[in-house]
């Protein structure tokens, strides 16, 4: 096994438990390792962790809002994408706690209904149905 498959591994047992943000693994990799290694190579480092992560299709990947985990309610793969785009343009560490979280998904969880990937039910907003002035 490789190291970033080890730490998904054990991210995934933590999730079980509480749910671990993307700069929490940042931070950790950066004691591990050292002052030696670029940002560059810890983020990509932690990006590959984070695919083995969501190969698991209990996993789950959101926000903390007001104390809450919000999902971004999208396939694993779009938030694989989402988070490399995050992470890889920056020069600094990644630091922010309650941003790039992940959870194991909760029975009937709710997607936060203002997040751009949540579609509205079929019929909602827009112009009122002819049916309903009759």
């Amino acid at each position: 096994m490789s190291q970033q498959s080890d730490l998904a591994d054990l991210v995934y047992q933590r999730i079980k438990l509480a749910p671990v943000s993307v700069a929490s693994l940042v931070d950790e990799i950066r004691t591990r390792w050292g002052e030696g290694h670029s940002i560059g190579s810890v983020h990509h480092f932690v990006i590959e962790a984070v695919y083995g992560l969501l190969s698991h299709q209990d996993v789950d990947v959101g926000d903390i809002r007001g104390g809450h985990f919000v999902s971004w309610a999208i396939e694993s793969l779009d938030a694989y994408d989402r988070i490399e785009s995050t992470l890889m343009p920056l020069r600094t560490a990644f630091e922010d706690q309650h941003t790039l979280v992940f959870q194991v998904k909760m029975p009937n969880q709710l997607p936060d209904p203002t997040s751009p990937s949540v579609t509205p039910p079929a019929g909602a907003g827009g112009a009122p149905s002819v049916a309903a002035d009759h």
